[in-house]
């Protein structure tokens, strides 16, 4: 499917791929490989819907966009076999004692321009303390919690506190619509553990 992609992509097949936004969700290989292939074709591989939830990123400027990446997926397929991977409110994950759990909740603005919403819904404040009380809860259940986050005062202020470990590394942001300021930023890794 992504070869059939591949050999189609141009500028009014990407807009047609794009607008196609009641997917039956059942055919999951169709649906993994019209994401793949507006992840590696779109700007930036930027993720954004807009309020109906309708992805609406436009199409970047490649001009070989490597899309089928066969090999990559092949060893994907194969690192991650004994592997459950779980797309959930982070409310309703299903965890274990001695399990581990990583959030990457959309991250805490850092001033008033930062462009936090790339979902329909907003996390707000009070969501991103939800999720801190959460992780507490998984803590106490004995499942090993990671999460990665802005860093930001208030951040800061919410994990400052036992059973959590805040880390400041740095990322690198290939996504800025100035590409001068695609440079690596200051963020938390925080953890439960070590």
């Amino acid at each position: 499917l992504l070869k059939d992609h591949a050999s189609r992509h141009d500028h009014d097949y990407y807009y047609a791929v794009r607008s196609q936004h009641n997917l039956d969700l059942t055919e999951k290989i169709e649906v993994a490989a019209r994401f793949l292939y507006l992840n590696r074709t779109c700007y930036n591989g930027l993720y954004r819907v807009n309020r109906k939830g309708e992805f609406n990123v436009p199409m970047g400027k490649y001009k070989n966009p490597d899309i089928a990446q066969e090999a990559n997926i092949r060893l994907c397929h194969k690192a991650l076999q004994s592997v459950e991977l779980g797309l959930h409110e982070f409310k309703k994950i299903n965890h274990q004692r001695g399990g581990f759990v990583y959030f990457d909740p959309p991250y805490h603005p850092i001033n008033g321009t930062s462009f936090t919403n790339y979902t329909k819904l907003d996390f707000t404040e009070k969501d991103q303390t939800i999720l801190r009380d959460f992780a507490i809860d998984l803590h106490k259940q004995g499942v090993k919690v990671m999460l990665s986050n802005s860093n930001s005062n208030f951040i800061k202020e919410i994990y400052d506190q036992k059973p959590f470990t805040i880390r400041t590394i740095h990322a690198p942001r290939l996504i800025n619509c100035k590409p001068n300021e695609r440079n690596n930023v200051k963020e938390f890794l925080i953890t439960t553990y070590g």
